[in-house]
């Protein structure tokens, strides 16, 4: 998989788990997942606009934000997938409880259902 800006593994580390990785220390990056169905589209604007910032202060990126979907399998319940990259776990989190993030998610909880789940970038 590939963003517009080069590789999903941005380079934080090789995908292959059989190549032997001299940086052991090297932070694994790790994704945000969000499969929402937004309910109130006038009150999701405000969050869509606002949320970016609170994103790009604790190290993250959009790689995809879209309600262009193409279910392959199953059902799909929602109508919008946002995929963030974070450069640690602990960066995810701290954006995801943070101040500055707390009212967004306030609203987008009064206009929308959402599954969201952290993963991180590693084959297992």
């Amino acid at each position: 998989m590939r963003s517009a800006s080069g590789p999903l593994w941005n380079g934080a580390r090789d995908p292959n788990p059989h190549q032997e990785n001299n940086q052991k220390d090297t932070e694994m990056p790790v994704y945000v997942v969000s499969r929402v169905k937004i309910n109130d589209h006038d009150t999701m604007k405000d969050y869509m606009q606002d949320a970016p910032a609170t994103v790009e202060k604790f190290g993250g990126r959009y790689l995809a934000r879209t309600k262009d979907i193409e279910v392959l399998e199953g059902q799909a319940d929602y109508n919008r997938m946002v995929l963030l990259e974070f450069p640690s776990r602990e960066q995810a989190l701290a954006w995801y409880h943070s101040e500055g993030y707390r009212e967004l998610r306030d609203t987008r909880w009064s206009a929308s259902d959402a599954h969201i789940v952290v993963l991180p970038g590693e084959m297992t």
